[in-house]
């Protein structure tokens, strides 16, 4: 009667080990598939980012140098060295704010990966048997 019960008690621990080997492989799966879109997601933001960023640039470069160029031209017989002075001293001012905002974007960035790293904090706790994290 004894190996009866342990025959039935292998023959339901085994499909439910079953059961869970595919939850789990289809969590997993859906957590790859999460970090695969919002890799996408992210190279894309990127790709734009730098092809704006170099657009950006090369038209400024124009305007500011078009722009030099009359200043001085205007300026030229009787304040030529303060006006080319006086362009560096903006010029100067406008990079240290252009690069400390640069810093700021930078530093405050969120995480890549961020919700598939909260999914994963999220099923670490469910099987830890901790309770939910509010939002």
């Amino acid at each position: 009667m004894e190996a009866g019960d342990r025959e039935r008690r292998d023959e339901g621990l085994r499909p439910a080990v079953s059961r869970l080997a595919a939850g789990l492989l289809g969590l997993a799966r859906t957590r790859l598939e999460l970090a695969s879109v919002e890799l996408a997601i992210e190279r894309r933001r990127l790709q734009t980012m730098i092809a704006l960023a170099v657009a950006g640039a090369i038209l400024a470069t124009f305007a500011v140098g078009t722009v030099s160029v009359l200043v001085v031209a205007y300026y030229w017989d009787s304040y030529r060295y303060l006006a080319i002075l006086g362009l560096a001293a903006i010029y100067a001012v406008f990079a240290l704010i252009a690069f400390s905002r640069a810093k700021t974007l930078v530093h405050d960035a969120p995480a890549p990966f961020a919700a598939t790293i909260a999914e994963f904090d999220k099923d670490r706790a469910r099987f830890a048997g901790e309770p939910p994290a509010a939002p």
